[in-house]
């Protein structure tokens, strides 16, 4: 995810907004890349939290390109 938002603030400056919910959302591709013995379980709250900060940083992309 900091690869990605490095390429998008090259891209455009206006992407270093999203450098919090970049941080946030990171979290959220550890457990399916390197599951763990026991499961991560995520609150409600946290996943439409993750879910908002996804579909914003998605539609500022969409309106980038």
């Amino acid at each position: 995810m900091d690869y990605l938002l490095k390429l998008c603030k090259d891209f455009n400056h206006k992407f270093a907004d999203y450098e919090e919910s970049a941080l946030v959302l990171n979290k959220y591709g550890i457990e399916p890349r390197y599951p763990a013995d026991i499961p991560i379980y995520y609150s409600v709250e946290e996943t439409k939290t993750a879910i908002k900060l996804a579909k914003e940083i998605i539609r500022v992309i969409k309106k980038a390109i």
